[in-house]
């Protein structure tokens, strides 16, 4: 039988890949990360955050007895024993995902690249009869232009790697992997990590009905936490909406963990998972929670609004200790001699300034004649806002609301005039 020149160099070529290719390429040298759980007395891991939250992360990962605690950009690194991974998975509030880096590798070429994943071995952290998936960060990597193309080359690495030691390969399964890998590309270094979380670690579970525009439940508990609320003093929230910044803050002053509600994160599906460390962990969080003894409040104007945060407090159990109610931020009056107010006033797609003109001039004044031993963190988009407020701040820090560049901003709002608080301070 006489075989086509084109069926020829098809076959060829498939004989020159499974043959010479691993031979003919750029070999990787690998810094090793992490070893497989359970083989080493310390781990690594590296945990992801919004930009401004990562001194809260820092702090969150220290109580859990991370060491070594370093933060960078939108990303806090930690060591310590192997229960840290587990903790960080259930209780860590400001973490999206967490990342348990495996080894990192430097290369010239995209061959190179390719190598980096082919020559690892993946057949000792997951079977060809579980799953993966992978996703991936490029940072000034010119030849990659989209990670897509990163991620190609990444899966065909790992699969060539089992086809040449198993004659086999794993599936791919882009939404439930048993084994999700991070790539992070930056310039010519690689970092390639196990995500143990699976999925972003904001979806606390608890959202049984969505209102409109509602804010990161990450971004809620970061903002509680930069405020310096510990469930130590009345909380009030004057823009409630469907209720994210007080189930967050019910969250942290009854101690209870992100993830009580919370789907199971990607590692429970992982052959190599401990089921034994993960009960004990849950078990240690929930005998922490207790009951609030200071009142957590807020109010509204969007009927909707609140009755979405209404479902959601009777699904947490929160409804007990928090008191939402419909009503104009106006009419709100503290009930302690001092507490914390935390808001997020509407802007940018909450039209609600549309059609209330002396809003956030309203809104300054309240703050200053009923509020007075209080402290007031709001979250500003605008600096016409910021100047209708007529506050002094003490404090201001950059975050981002979703896309949107946003300050959050700190006011001591202190009781009489401003010339009565002069002469008291004088006269110290």
């Amino acid at each position: 039988m006489k075989i086509k020149w084109s069926s020829a160099s098809t076959l060829l070529k498939i004989l020159l890949h499974h043959f010479l290719e691993p031979t003919i390429l750029e070999k990787p040298v690998f810094e090793l990360l992490n070893k497989v759980p359970g083989e080493a007395p310390d781990i690594q891991l590296a945990v992801t955050t919004p930009g401004g939250l990562e001194p809260v992360l820092v702090n969150e990962l220290t109580a859990l007895g991370g060491m070594d605690v370093k933060a960078g950009f939108r990303i806090v690194h930690a060591k310590g024993p192997e229960n840290l991974l587990y903790r960080s998975l259930f209780e860590l509030r400001t973490a999206i995902r967490v990342l348990y880096p495996l080894y990192r590798f430097s290369f010239e070429s995209i061959d190179g690249f390719y190598a980096g994943f082919r020559d690892f071995p993946w057949e000792d952290w997951f079977n060809v009869r579980e799953t993966f998936a992978l996703d991936a960060v490029v940072i000034q990597q010119p030849a990659f232009n989209n990670s897509m193309f990163a991620v190609q080359k990444a899966k065909d690495g790992i699969a060539d790697r089992f086809r040449l030691r198993r004659n086999v390969r794993p599936s791919v399964d882009p939404v439930r992997p048993n084994f999700r890998i991070h790539v992070h590309i930056h310039q010519q270094s690689v970092t390639v990590s196990f995500d143990a979380s699976g999925h972003s670690l904001h979806r606390r579970g608890y959202r049984v009905a969505e209102g409109r525009a509602p804010m990161s439940e990450v971004l809620a508990s970061g903002l509680i936490q930069l405020s310096g609320y510990q469930g130590d003093r009345e909380f009030v929230d004057l823009f409630c909406g469907s209720g994210t910044l007080l189930v967050e803050a019910a969250m942290l002053a009854s101690q209870t963990p992100a993830g009580e509600w919370a789907e199971a994160p990607g590692i429970t599906r992982w052959s190599q998972f401990s089921e034994k460390q993960w009960e004990e962990v849950k078990a240690n969080a929930r005998a922490k929670i207790k009951p609030i003894h200071f009142p957590i409040r807020g109010t509204d104007v969007d009927g909707m609004a609140i009755a979405t945060a209404h479902e959601i407090l009777k699904f947490t159990g929160f409804d007990k200790w928090v008191d939402i109610q419909r009503g104009d931020m106006r009419k709100m009056q503290p009930t302690r001699e001092s507490g914390v107010v935390v808001s997020n006033p509407p802007y940018g797609e909450r039209i609600q300034t549309k059609h209330d003109t002396y809003l956030f001039g309203d809104l300054g004044r309240k703050l200053k004649f009923n509020f007075g031993g209080w402290q007031a963190w709001l979250l500003l988009a605008s600096k016409t806002d910021e100047q209708e407020l007529g506050l002094r701040h003490f404090k201001r820090i950059p975050l981002m609301n979703g896309n949107i560049p946003v300050q959050f901003i700190g006011y001591s709002l202190y009781r009489g005039t401003t010339k009565e608080l002069k002469e008291e301070l004088n006269s110290k």
